[in-house]
């Protein structure tokens, strides 16, 4: 079940707990993982959008193609 909490208190929960990680020792330690856990299920951030294929522009034209 949720919390039911305004986006005040979840915006102030994640500035405690991103300045609490930052004065942490060791913030990537495994007993910490649940607990990095918690902000990404309470703010998560968008996927970003995939990159557009890249053109080769190295590549030599095939025999039909003209230049």
């Amino acid at each position: 079940m949720p919390p039911n909490l305004s986006d005040d208190e979840i915006h102030g929960l994640m500035a405690y707990a991103r300045d609490k990680f930052g004065d942490e020792p060791y913030p990537f330690a495994p007993a910490l993982r649940p607990i990095r856990e918690v902000p990404a299920k309470l703010d998560p951030k968008p996927k970003p959008e995939p990159l557009p294929l890249r053109k080769n522009l190295c590549a030599e034209p095939s025999a039909g193609e003209e230049e």
